[in-house]
């Protein structure tokens, strides 16, 4: 019987709620601290000295920014976002932007790219503090993980070196490039031979 109460000590310094009526002590065990409930159960002292070091995790304030490369299918990526919302259970954004417009450059997605973190971490923060249960945050809490492919890196390369030191140096968490267009490629000059459209 006591061991079942050491595990619901373990969930209830974690947060899960639920209710739990401790019959024969006539008590509302939920209303009790771990360590209250451990000294309630005469759980033995090394038992209880455990469950007084143990700290609830920090809740982590995260954003995914996915991007996409050059002239990719945008609904295979809506996939890929919703994918990364279900399997991180966290909110993932995808920066989409017409790569086939001639009017496009690189310098310019990085500055929309600059105004969607923004504004993805803004929402971060009002979605949150609708919620009556996790920790509220503030803007400044809330970090980015950048996920691009391809020519998606050039942009995040292009961000980062004109931003990432005045602004966003606290807030970028992790960047991942997946086939990255670092070193260029024979198909762009192509392109630019015969044009984009």
């Amino acid at each position: 019987m006591k061991l079942k109460y050491v595990f619901l000590l373990i969930l209830f310094e974690f947060n899960v709620n639920f209710l739990i009526y401790d019959f024969s002590h006539n008590k509302n065990i939920m209303n009790m601290n771990p360590m209250e409930l451990a000294l309630d159960l005469s759980l033995p002292k090394v038992i209880i000295n455990f469950i007084a070091s143990i700290k609830p995790p920090e809740e982590l304030h995260i954003v995914n920014i996915l991007l996409h490369g050059w002239n990719d299918n945008l609904a295979d990526w809506k996939i890929i976002e919703s994918n990364f919302e279900q399997e991180l259970n966290q909110l993932s954004f995808l920066f989409s932007y017409n790569s086939l417009v001639n009017r496009v450059s690189i310098p310019s997605l990085a500055s929309e790219l600059r105004e969607f973190i923004n504004e993805k971490r803004e929402f971060y923060v009002s979605q949150k503090s609708k919620v009556s249960f996790g920790t509220k945050c503030d803007v400044s809490q809330v970090k980015v993980n950048l996920i691009c492919y391809s020519t998606g890196a050039l942009i995040i390369r292009t961000f980062l070196n004109k931003w990432y030191v005045s602004e966003f140096k606290d807030i970028i968490e992790r960047v991942v490039m997946v086939a990255p267009a670092n070193f260029g490629s024979p198909f762009a000059k192509f392109v630019s031979i015969i044009g984009k459209n």
